[in-house]
């Protein structure tokens, strides 16, 4: 720790307060008192970072009282007692203690507390600049959140949670930021955009030979994540194999490229996302439990902004406030932009801001907004004719609209039924001179027409 804290340390036994003197003194200043009264005088006059307590003062427990004083002055406060039984430790919490540790204090057992506590003194600061790249003001989604004051206290596998466009990959780099800067490598993979046999070689890497086409050795991304992070995406696209082979690899931190009888190593934090039910794929034998088990220490849920409404001109603020040039949205376009549900999440907010931009927009009104954003799946209406409808018949008027519905149609049908014209015409229930008027109309647009 760079900062020398200021520690309050209450011990009637004069040798026990010699040792925690003494096993404390690197870290701080140090305060140190042998009764009650003299305790309560130093807590109303100073000031402290983190005070040590024990239990036992002139044969009374005053050590509760003095730890739910030392709480409300918000102090860190660490009961050191001999005490060990459940209801001793059970009140020692809820009088205010964060930690509870038995005498004799170590040297380990003191700087394991010293170091939660420097990581709490930072939670607060962390939890800000999260908030400056992961904009929502949503209740759920920001205890969900919270958790990362835990595991900034940890190196354990993280599990993150949510649809695609929520940002996981944005909050996995933020939390390898909290651990390592830029000092250790962060290495990125999406399962999804690769099959079996390449996801394997980019995994693990493979050697000279492995297959056809493995014309020289290749590292895979564990070893080039080696000392630091490896977020794996959608890894719920993983093989069955791939898994196997991966869980062994968190395990021992060994593995073997592909094609090699030699094992290499390396140790990683892991990071693991996916948009999938991973329990569905358990039951369903498409995920292995013991491995989703090893990634989930802990376990962040993101929501889509479907289910977090109240983000969505939060974003769209965010997004227009980030760059120099200014846009304004209209109350009316605003109102619409509000009920569209967002598949792709903060991502699609991004891209729409940024096609503003290109397009030179300066005021946004609803003709400026794209035609999917007035279909919605939070409608109940049964309507053949949805609002997304209604604003191309605005556009290209009802006639060229209805022939356009006419012309797919007739395509879909068409090519479903492998380009035969009475099958066709039986199956939209229209005659072979209608089939053949529709053709000869439409026959500049597709070149299978003329087949």
């Amino acid at each position: 720790m760079n900062e020398k804290l200021k520690i309050f340390i209450v011990e009637d036994d004069e040798l026990t307060l010699k040792s925690m003197e003494a096993l404390l003194a690197p870290y701080g200043m140090i305060h140190s008192v042998r009764t009650k009264a003299h305790a309560k005088l130093a807590l109303e006059r100073e000031e402290f970072d983190i005070a040590f307590f024990d239990l036992d003062l002139e044969k009374e427990k005053a050590g509760f009282d003095l730890t739910a004083m030392a709480k409300g002055l918000g102090i860190y406060t660490v009961i050191v007692t001999g005490h060990k039984t459940r209801e001793y430790i059970k009140a020692g919490y809820q009088n205010g203690a964060m930690d509870y540790l038995t005498k004799p204090a170590t040297a380990k057992s003191l700087k394991l507390v010293l170091n939660k506590f420097k990581n709490s003194t930072q939670s607060d600061q962390i939890f800000t600049e999260l908030q400056k790249i992961f904009i929502t003001r949503d209740e759920e989604t920001l205890e969900e959140l919270e958790l990362l004051k835990s595991i900034n206290l940890s190196h354990k596998p993280i599990f993150l949670s949510g649809p695609t466009g929520t940002g996981k990959t944005q909050l996995a780099k933020f939390i390898h930021d909290i651990h390592f800067g830029d000092s250790r490598p962060f290495v990125s993979i999406n399962c999804s955009q690769f099959n079996e046999g390449t996801l394997e070689s980019e995994l693990f890497g493979h050697v000279k030979g492995a297959f056809t086409g493995a014309h020289k050795d290749k590292t895979g991304v564990l070893k080039l994540a080696d000392g630091g992070t490896l977020f794996l995406d959608e890894v719920h696209s993983l093989s069955m194999g791939a898994q196997k082979k991966l869980m062994k690899a968190i395990e021992e931190g060994k593995f073997r490229p592909v094609g090699s009888e030699q094992e290499i190593s390396s140790k990683f934090r892991i990071i693991s996302a996916t948009c999938e039910d991973v329990l569905e794929l358990i039951q369903s034998k498409k995920f292995r439990n013991d491995l989703y088990a090893r990634i989930n220490t802990f376990n962040i849920k993101i929501k889509g902004l479907v289910d977090r409404p109240c983000d969505i001109e939060l974003l769209l603020n965010h997004f227009l406030n980030k760059r120099d040039r200014k846009i304004v949205l209209s109350e009316e376009a605003l109102e619409v932009l509000k009920k569209y549900n967002w598949p792709e999440n903060v991502r699609e907010i991004d891209a729409l801001v940024e096609n503003w931009h290109i397009k030179g927009v300066g005021v946004v009104e609803v003709d400026d907004l794209p035609v999917e954003v007035f279909s919605t799946e939070k409608k109940s209406s049964n309507k053949l004719v949805t609002p997304t409808h209604l604003k191309i018949i605005k556009e290209i008027g009802l006639n060229d609209y209805i022939d356009m519905i006419k012309k797919e149609a007739v395509e879909a049908f068409f090519q479903k039924n492998k380009l035969r014209k009475s099958k066709t015409a039986e199956e939209l229930k229209i005659s072979p001179s209608t089939f053949t008027y529709l053709q000869k109309k439409h026959e500049h647009l597709d070149i299978y027409w003329k087949n």
